[in-house]
């Protein structure tokens, strides 16, 4: 009977054990699961900057041809001097846009982004709702109360003059940040009278399919439908080619928490601001 008894106890001893480990391996999976799952984030980080060319800010000049002269080779020539003011032109109105940083973290149906310039206030929280086309802004105010701020991305008002026309060279590569990426072209444009297309901008992009950031986020044209990530944009208008906006990632990080998309307690119980 003593034996019996020790068997018994044994067994359930070693079933104990067993449902302990059953528990712990269940434990685990539900909670690691949760632990990779919060990192779906992607963050992709942007700078943005104006190259300015002073011949193409001033455009077309017409000078008069100047009268021969001896040449004075202690004094530079009235040509060397007005390009040497051209090119400061220039170098002083790119120095005067400063370079801009934007942050995106891109997760699910939504995205955050961080800018360095135009906040609202210093510690500002804008989510993209892409699907929706809206952009909200929450933000300190003046009083400093919570406060928050909707804007639709794209006008309800259908322009029918608006066309984009847009060539892909999928032989046009280029790596960047170790995505192999393709060039697109896309011309923003208006048909005048005669039905001719009048081009307002130009947008040369290395794009990327592996991304989930639409090129739409980082332009701003959202009348147009892109299914890409561009990881470097040329902005020009066909006035002045050689002053543009270019834009450039410098950063890609995956698997970022899931909470850097969570709106922060401060701003939980936020009022929409009203201009009336």
């Amino acid at each position: 009977m003593k034996r019996q008894h020790d068997n018994t106890t044994l067994q359930q001893h070693v079933k104990k054990q067993h449902i302990k480990k059953l528990t712990f391996f269940i434990l685990l999976l539900v909670f690691g699961g949760n632990v990779w799952a919060q990192k779906n984030v992607i963050h992709l980080r942007y700078t943005v900057n104006v190259k300015a060319d002073g011949w193409g800010i001033l455009g077309s000049i017409e000078t008069e041809e100047p009268q021969r002269e001896e040449p004075n080779l202690d004094k530079p020539d009235a040509g060397t001097i007005f390009k040497t003011q051209i090119d400061k032109l220039g170098k002083n109105a790119t120095e005067a846009y400063g370079e801009q940083i934007r942050d995106y973290y891109v997760g699910g149906d939504f995205i955050r982004l961080d800018r360095n310039t135009n906040k609202m206030s210093e510690d500002e929280f804008v989510l993209i709702t892409p699907s929706a086309k809206k952009m909200t802004t929450y933000y300190m105010s003046y009083d400093d109360k919570p406060t928050y701020t909707e804007a639709q991305l794209v006008s309800g008002f259908t322009d029918s003059t608006l066309v984009f026309e847009v060539d892909t060279f999928l032989r046009d590569k280029k790596n960047i940040l170790g995505y192999s990426c393709y060039k697109i072209e896309i011309i923003q444009g208006r048909k005048n009278a005669d039905n001719e297309l009048i081009t307002e901008k130009k947008y040369e992009m290395y794009v990327t399919d592996e991304l989930p950031l639409s090129a739409n986020v980082v332009t701003g044209m959202w009348q147009l439908p892109l299914d890409v990530c561009a990881l470097e944009i040329k902005e020009s208008t066909p006035d002045n080619s050689t002053t543009f906006i270019h834009t450039q990632a410098t950063e890609i990080k995956k698997k970022q928490k899931n909470d850097l998309l969570e709106l922060p307690k401060k701003y939980k119980n936020a009022k929409m601001k009203s201009y009336f």
